[in-house]
């Protein structure tokens, strides 16, 4: 895919000279390119149109104006157009422009592992600007979904059973997710239910993965990827986080979460979640609402990657390794 001149000056002047470099291996739905000029070194994104894009692109980029005035910088900067705006639409694609991220991800979960502890540090400034600037108490929107998502797995079920995967290892993993969700997906359905009373509920990040995290010299210098991030409960960006880092390390995860807890109690916030005004020791409340969340979050992630892969043999610009991985 080629990026139209007409996109390109809408950011850049005629005479700047541009180096674009297409950066692949994205496992979402948009395209990823690299432009560096006199301006410096962004990164350009184009979305394909679907319904309320535009609307959630225009929240994102309001939210991370926000945190850029209240001193993280660790998040993309937007460049706004020659006309002032922060996208631009064409026939199939939005478009959007922000500063390339400085840093390097972790080479693999156990070195995201070990920099749990940084990552959800940062990760709790930037929850605590949001939380302060627009919070309300509400059902889960995250815990309706993986509801949502378990019944519609189960509706979809004898699709899944009767479908080949081609493959050895897909194969196996599919039987284990599928026998998995047999034995306790409905226990997590009601297990869900019982989480849907009112929580603080915020802008989120949602899809929060390892890999959208960038450090240099062990701290974090970026935070990337806010392509699905919307109004939710807080808890499901750390559930997010520490299953991709620590999958199979249970005691590292809850420590990241404990973690993350202090952090937000040391920023002495005005609007701390009600569930989270808690003793400074382990909360069981908490760690309950937690291990549920990792439980489903876990199963429904292989459920979909199955889905896709198998069912709908989508394509990605990824290696089947890297995807299986997922």
């Amino acid at each position: 895919m080629q990026v139209p001149i007409g996109v390109l000056q809408t950011w850049f002047e005629r005479s700047c000279e541009l180096q674009i470099c297409p950066v692949p291996g994205g496992l979402s739905s948009s395209r990823v390119w690299r432009i560096v000029s006199q301006k410096g070194t962004h990164c350009l994104k184009a979305w394909p149109m679907d319904a309320g894009r535009i609307q959630r692109l225009a929240e994102i980029h309001g939210r991370l104006r926000e945190l850029q005035v209240n001193g993280i910088h660790y998040v993309p900067q937007i460049l706004a157009t020659v006309d002032g705006t922060t996208w631009l639409q064409t026939t199939n694609h939005l478009w959007e422009v922000y500063s390339w991220m400085p840093g390097h991800v972790a080479q693999s979960s156990s070195d995201a592992e070990k920099l749990l502890p940084r990552s959800v540090s940062a990760v709790a400034r930037i929850h605590d600007v949001w939380q302060r600037h627009s919070s309300y108490l509400a059902a889960s929107p995250g815990v309706a979904q993986r509801i949502q998502s378990l019944q519609q797995f189960f509706h979809c079920q004898p699709q899944l059973v009767n479908s080949q995967a081609g493959c050895q290892t897909l194969e196996r993993l599919s039987e284990r997710t599928l026998s998995y969700l047999h034995q306790h997906g409905r226990s997590l359905i009601v297990q869900l239910m019982d989480l849907m009373m009112p929580t603080t509920v915020h802008f989120a990040i949602r899809d929060l993965h390892y890999e959208h995290i960038l450090y240099l010299d062990g701290q974090v210098s970026g935070i990337i990827d806010f392509g699905a991030a919307r109004e939710d409960e807080p808890l499901i960006d750390l559930v997010r986080l520490t299953g991709s880092a620590a999958p199979l390390n249970r005691e590292a995860r809850y420590q990241a979460l404990n973690r993350y807890l202090h952090q937000r109690r040391s920023l002495e916030t005005s609007a701390v979640p009600n569930c989270y005004e808690l003793p400074e020791v382990q909360d069981d409340e908490i760690h309950h609402r937690f291990a549920i969340l990792d439980q489903a979050s876990t199963l429904i992630s292989a459920l979909n990657w199955w889905q896709w892969l198998v069912v709908e043999a989508r394509q990605f610009h990824a290696p089947q390794e890297q995807l299986i991985a997922r």
